[in-house]
């Protein structure tokens, strides 16, 4: 018995018995979130999706972490070693070499 109508944030099986979430559904293709390793990938939208039974999953699903974190952009900026090679450098006592 096959899913025709995945729906995103539903749980399903895929054909090895491998437990996914479906995140996105586009138009010819479903972006598939795997429950066992956090992988995702793409299927077609016809691909064959079983009802969620934890008991008939091939692998042991993850516990819900919640959804990912997204990356934030322009609040941290990366800190430059070069000032604090040179300060270690022209106070004396250190070498490249020990820095390192």
């Amino acid at each position: 018995m096959s899913s025709h109508d995945p729906k995103a944030g539903n749980r399903y099986l895929t054909v090895t018995s491998a437990p996914v979430q479906v995140l996105e559904i586009h138009e010819g293709f479903m972006v598939l979130q795997s429950l066992a390793s956090d992988n995702r990938f793409v299927a077609p939208a016809g691909y064959p999706l079983r009802p969620f039974k934890g008991e008939a999953a091939a692998f042991e699903a993850r516990p819900y972490r919640g959804p990912r974190a997204k990356p934030r952009r322009g609040q941290a900026q990366p800190k430059l070693l070069a000032p604090i090679i040179d300060a270690l450098l022209l106070a004396g006592g250190h070498t490249l070499r020990g820095i390192v």
